[in-house]
């Protein structure tokens, strides 16, 4: 079920200096996730979300609060979202917290790192190519599989991975810096051991390729292992 909350603070500053993707800021719209990833961190009991999958709590508030807290900051920064819930999940085509979110990033003149698994994120291309013109805006599109009988079973509510792959393409083709995350990386036991060459060699194709565990923008676009045909051969 969807129910509405008061936010207080949906920004939180990272504590030390971020190595992985050099944010500032943590930012939170939502708790809970409509896309149901069986190995999701967030359902750790260390967060206290005992109902993840069945309640999705939204901060209908939080936009106001959001640019409240950006207009009052002295520096700028970079805001990351989607480690807790996932800033594109079904919802957001109703609230459209997300696309706030931006709109108010883009206005003060901050960056934006959104880690997602959905193709919705093909909508606010326009607001990440505005944040790009002042700081940073990039986009890490989360692909685990590329079985998707598997993606099906293991992240029920999320696009299906091609489609992923799709948009992974158009970002890169809109020039906003693009990654795939690599782990978790699953693989069935009916699959061959060359899908994981199929894996990387479609992420080439989107042009991204693997660094430090995830999978970093790079143009020109990388051509795939002669031995394995890619996602779009």
């Amino acid at each position: 079920m969807i129910h509405k909350i008061r936010a207080k603070a949906p920004l939180s500053r990272v504590s030390g200096i971020d190595t992985w993707f050099g944010l500032d800021f943590g930012m939170n719209l939502c708790r809970g996730c409509q896309h149901h990833s069986i190995y999701c961190d967030s359902r750790s009991l260390c967060y206290g979300n005992d109902q993840f999958d069945e309640d999705v709590l939204v901060k209908s508030n939080a936009i106001d609060v959001l640019r409240d807290e950006l207009r009052r900051k002295r520096k700028r920064g970079i805001l990351g979202t989607g480690s807790m819930s996932d800033p594109y999940m079904p919802i957001e085509e109703r609230y459209r917290l997300t696309e706030g979110a931006l709109e108010a990033i883009a206005e003060y003149g901050f960056g934006v790192h959104v880690i997602t698994k959905s193709t919705l994120v093909l909508r606010d291309v326009g607001l990440l190519q505005r944040i790009s013109r002042n700081s940073t805006a990039a986009v890490s599109l989360s692909i685990t599989t590329i079985d998707d009988e598997l993606a099906h079973r293991i992240e029920p509510g999320a696009p299906p991975p091609l489609e992923r792959f799709l948009a992974l393409r158009a970002l890169t083709d809109a020039g906003i810096e693009a990654a795939s995350p690599s782990c978790p990386s699953f693989r069935s036991s009916r699959t061959r051991p060359a899908t994981s060459v199929r894996l990387s060699n479609a992420r080439k194709e989107c042009g991204v390729c693997a660094k430090h565990g995830i999978c970093a923008s790079a143009r020109p676009l990388l051509a795939p292992s002669a031995d394995e045909p890619g996602l779009f051969a």
